[in-house]
């Protein structure tokens, strides 16, 4: 774009983001994001939501709790839907550390997380010995959902 005189903004690059991560080539989009960056653009809300949930999709729960530390820089708290996932996949991928901190900010902004999710957390402490984490995870529950 540069060629013709039109350097890319944050339109293009937010669209060319939703476009990679539609067919699955998250590499690419994660290589736009570095490059906003080191123009001194960000991507926007949707533009992380949309990575974030193919980084998870995807079984990438390192890259997607980055990409979900950098929303929160940024001032952007992920959807229900997306908390939801980032859970699902720290779990699966045995970051129950990662976990318990995405579960935290997600109790102290006002999301729940599904009763699948709770379940899946929990049992996924009890099946790695963590059970400080799954006590901690028990009081944030009952302080943010009493009964």
């Amino acid at each position: 774009m540069n060629v013709v005189g039109c350097p890319p903004d944050n339109i293009t690059y937010n669209i060319l983001i939703k476009c990679f991560c539609q067919v699955g080539r998250i590499p690419e989009a994660l290589s736009l994001v570095y490059m906003m960056n080191k123009r001194g653009l960000f991507p926007s809300k949707l533009s992380y939501e949309r990575l974030l949930g193919s980084l998870c999709l995807s079984s990438s729960s390192d890259l997607a709790f980055t990409t979900f530390e950098e929303m929160l820089f940024h001032g952007y708290v992920p959807c229900n839907h997306n908390f939801n996932w980032l859970l699902y996949s720290l779990c699966k991928g045995n970051t129950l550390g990662k976990a318990y901190k995405v579960n935290d900010v997600m109790f102290k902004r006002g999301n729940t997380p599904g009763r699948e999710v709770k379940r899946l957390l929990l049992e996924a402490c009890h099946e790695h010995g963590e059970h400080e984490l799954a006590i901690l995870l028990v009081k944030n529950i009952l302080v943010y959902e009493p009964c």
